[in-house]
């Protein structure tokens, strides 16, 4: 009988399970898989913004609105992460920034900041 053999998870399969891992609160294994695909696709803007989540659980808000950033030089239409990097920029006061942040997100989807 063959040995049954576990095909490694794909990048998507990653994402999910890092993102089930950060909404458990399970950082250290999130952070695992978001390890493994930003080791191959080092710009994969899903992960970047799954790392700024991570980032900003640990209470990292600077890391956390670094990849932010860079997810969105990456892929600029994400309401999503223009609304959590205007979140983490208004818990550092930087309200001018989060402002801006969040008629990004406006910009992109209307119904993104309510």
């Amino acid at each position: 009988m063959g040995k049954h053999v576990t095909p490694n998870p794909t990048a998507r399969q990653l994402l999910e399970q890092a993102l089930a891992h950060l909404k458990a609160r399970r950082l250290d294994e999130a952070e695992r898989g978001l390890d493994v695909v930003l080791a191959a696709a080092p710009l994969q803007p899903d992960a970047l913004q799954l790392y700024g989540l991570l980032q900003r659980l640990r209470g990292n808000r600077e890391a956390a609105a670094d990849y932010f950033r860079r997810s969105l030089s990456i892929k600029a239409a994400q309401p999503t992460v223009h609304r959590n990097l205007g979140n983490v920029l208004q818990e550092l006061g930087q309200l001018e920034q989060a402002a801006m942040s969040y008629g990004e997100a406006v910009k992109y989807d209307p119904k993104s900041v309510e």
